[in-house]
């Protein structure tokens, strides 16, 4: 029973932190998001274009919201892009 409340109290501190982070907006550049994504910065540059990616643009720098990438992907698994 007491390995239960643990189970549950960690996973109510998980659940606080991932809330937490969501409120946290993270801004990357270009050269950042692709580094910790793994990806090459050319595809993201593409990725950018998508209608729906978490970017904001000031004039013509393009900074990605990192606070909702995973949100993005996770809207997108599965899906083919042809960059």
């Amino acid at each position: 029973m007491i390995e239960y409340k643990e189970d549950i109290n960690l996973l109510e501190e998980i659940k606080t932190i991932i809330e937490k982070s969501k409120k946290d907006v993270h801004l990357a550049t270009i050269d950042v998001a692709a580094k910790k994504l793994g990806i090459g910065t050319r595809n993201l540059r593409k990725l950018t274009f998508e209608k729906d990616f978490p970017i904001i643009k000031i004039g013509v720098k393009k900074l990605i919201i990192m606070s909702q990438i995973n949100d993005w992907l996770e809207k997108h698994r599965g899906e083919e892009f042809n960059l």
